[in-house]
């Protein structure tokens, strides 16, 4: 009987643990680069040195952001601890993307006036109004304006237009696209447009897939929260209805790997339930626990044994509730 295909084997994977066909595209597409970029070696002959090489190429040669860098690293790791089930604790400290401040097209001198004369060189007037169109919109509503909507804003005659100077500007490396998707004109160096990430589902109640990377982001300022940095999650059940967690809502979790006794907190625990989930935890002197705001759930409990499998993501801080 012929063996399945290992792409085959990451696709029944990701669709075992329930991950959305996004996830599902994303990986496969990070291993098949990573397996091209090695000479078509299979993953399992490859290591540490292979990863970080891959890793470094992308931020180096292929200039992409600390967030697309992690979309790849994840993918990696998801193949080798979930389907070649090959352990690497050292893949943590590989390497990573620098999140960058400065425009991509600036010489990097750390100052402003360098970047906005570089700006202004580069791009001609009728340029930087739409690329400056873009990025009011972005501010505005969190996602890109359609063609049409660039036209009737700066009056410009037709859409064959708009796509030549949107694909001028690309070219210079202000923005990038998503071929054949509408509203994928985004903004390389946003600046101070306020948005959140996305990262998934969590679950309360029965645990479903989280992912390590963005589905999408939402037009909200982390200072909204009092934090520089955080990320919302779908929250999905019932089980922290106690806490005023509904059913749909969007849980905000600042990123850190622990919380105070009675905190709520994002959690996944490893080699159990291995998608993340939304719980209060109890620091007791033998035992750690992991409580539910809905008495119909029980109670979590992880002796000190076992207390190393319990691995927190972050602190909830808020919610943001759609109101249909």
């Amino acid at each position: 009987m012929e063996q399945p295909k290992l792409l085959d084997l990451v696709r029944n994977m990701i669709r075992t643990k329930h991950y959305s066909i996004k996830t599902e595209e994303a990986y496969v597409g990070w291993i098949k680069r990573f397996i091209l970029f090695h000479g078509k070696r299979h993953p399992k002959d490859l290591g540490k040195k292979e990863i970080s090489a891959f890793l470094t190429h992308l931020a180096v040669n292929r200039n992409v952001s600390a967030s697309t860098q992690n979309q790849a690293f994840n993918a990696l790791l998801f193949l080798y601890r979930h389907v070649l089930e090959m352990e690497f604790e050292q893949l943590e400290n590989v390497e990573r993307a620098k999140k960058n401040d400065l425009h991509p097209c600036t010489e990097q001198r750390g100052k402003r006036g360098s970047e906005s004369r570089r700006y202004d060189m580069e791009l001609t007037p009728r340029q930087r109004s739409v690329y400056d169109f873009l990025i009011s919109h972005h501010r505005q509503y969190g996602f890109s304006p359609t063609v049409r909507e660039i036209c009737k804003k700066l009056g410009l005659a037709g859409p064959a237009g708009v796509h030549r100077i949107l694909g001028v500007i690309e070219e210079k490396g202000y923005i990038r696209s998503t071929a054949g998707k509408k509203r994928s004109w985004r903004p390389v160096n946003p600046g101070n447009i306020h948005k959140m990430p996305v990262l998934g589902r969590i679950a309360a109640g029965e645990p479903m897939g989280i992912l390590d990377h963005p589905e999408e982001h939402i037009p909200v300022d982390p200072g909204f929260f009092g934090q520089e940095q955080c990320f919302a999650l779908n929250v999905s059940g019932d089980s922290m209805i106690g806490a005023h967690i509904q059913d749909g809502d969007l849980a905000i979790i600042s990123p850190q790997p622990d919380v105070e006794n009675g905190q709520i907190a994002a959690v996944i625990v490893e080699g159990i339930l291995p998608e993340a989930t939304l719980k209060i935890v109890r620091k007791k002197r033998n035992v750690l626990e992991l409580h539910s705001a809905n008495p119909a759930y029980p109670i979590m409990q992880f002796p000190q044994r076992h207390r190393r499998k319990v691995r927190i993501i972050g602190k909830y801080i808020g919610v943001v509730r759609k109101i249909s």
